[in-house]
């Protein structure tokens, strides 16, 4: 997984705020948002459970943190699934 960004954005914490090799972060600063934590994440294949986990975590992190956050990525979850 890798991220790419435009050079006038001011990008900081790369990578830093969560320790898995199934995301990854960075937080974005801009003049009418501030600081934003995007997230990015691959989910476990057919392991709902272990995604609801890693999922967790990094909510837990971002609450912590206290900035507002974007979660984009493959969850690996049915369709049906992602609607409950």
């Amino acid at each position: 997984m890798g991220m790419l960004w435009r050079s006038w954005l001011d990008v900081s914490k790369i990578g830093m705020m969560l320790e898995a090799n199934r995301s990854v972060s960075m937080q974005v600063c801009t003049k009418n948002s501030g600081t934003v934590n995007l997230v990015f994440i691959y989910g476990f294949a057919e392991e709902k459970s272990r995604t609801e986990q890693m999922l967790s975590n990094i909510f837990s992190k971002l609450y912590s943190d206290g900035h507002p956050y974007i979660i984009a990525g493959d969850f690996n979850w049915k369709d049906m699934t992602c609607q409950e």
